[in-house]
This record gives structure tokens, C-alpha cells and sequence, in this order.
């Protein structure tokens, strides 16, 4: 499977793509930031990149979801890369009254419990040039 594919922003928040990458200075969040910041780049979308600790517990990730969604406002689309923040992302957005899919589409990088909790089912995309499909 390539990588997520998201509509060709325009201006506005319809533009916004947020990175949730974790906190720890490895391979995988390194090379997340380092696609995500291209990606942003070839679309002229400015990078917007809030870490989560991989030490957060599900309450605390979803209370820091929950706030960036009330302070920066909803984006329309989030990757994340800790596979098990999905429920407290997918909480947050509930408690925002907001749809997966239909207001804010999600990424996984990882779809380990994404794929089982997401509602409705999520996708799941691979950053890695190497790995894409012809």
C-alpha cells in the first residue's frame, strides 16, 4: 500500500495537515518528520507538527488532542504515529464533535490498533520511498 493519500489542499483550514509524531529522537519519528515536512513542502501546506510523549497515558494524550483542537481548531487531516494514542485521538475528536472520514481524515503510521478501534476503519501508510508501490 503507498503512502496516505490527501485531497489537494487549498487555503484555509481545508489546507491544515497536523504531525503527531512521539517525543523520542529515533529512526521512525525522525524520518516521519522528515516526510511529513517534503509532503508539506510539494503542496505549500505549512508543517504543523505537535509531539506526543510515547510516556502519555491515554488520558493525558486525549486531554492534549482535545486542547490543540479547541486552540488551533480542527484540521483536516491528522497523522499519527503511536499506534496506541489512537483511541485518545479518536476520543478527543468524539468529544469535538467531530467525524473521522467526514470532517477530519486520520493516517496511521502504524495501524496496530488503529485498524481495530477506528470507526469508521482507517487507513494505514507507509513513509518509507522504498517500500511504495509502482
Amino acid at each position: 500500500m503507498g503512502p496516505p493519500s490527501f485531497p489537494r489542499p487549498s487555503t484555509g483550514s481545508s489546507s491544515r495537515v497536523w504531525l503527531l509524531p512521539g517525543s523520542e529522537d529515533n529512526a521512525w519519528n525522525l524520518e516521519a518528520r522528515r516526510v511529513y515536512a517534503q509532503w508539506c513542502a510539494e503542496r505549500g501546506i505549512d508543517p504543523e507538527v505537535y509531539v506526543l510523549s510515547e510516556s502519555l497515558s491515554d488520558l493525558e494524550a486525549e486531554t492534549i488532542v482535545t486542547r490543540l483542537l479547541v486552540e488551533q481548531g480542527a484540521p483536516k487531516a491528522l497523522v499519527f504515529s503511536l499506534s496506541r494514542t489512537s483511541r485518545a485521538i479518536l476520543k478527543a475528536l468524539a468529544a469535538s464533535h467531530l467525524r473521522t472520514a467526514d470532517d477530519v481524515r486520520l493516517a496511521a503510521l502504524t495501524d496496530s490498533l488503529f485498524s481495530r478501534t477506528a470507526q469508521p476503519p482507517g487507513g494505514r501508510g507507509c513513509t518509507h520511498p522504498s517500500s511504495r508501490r509502482s
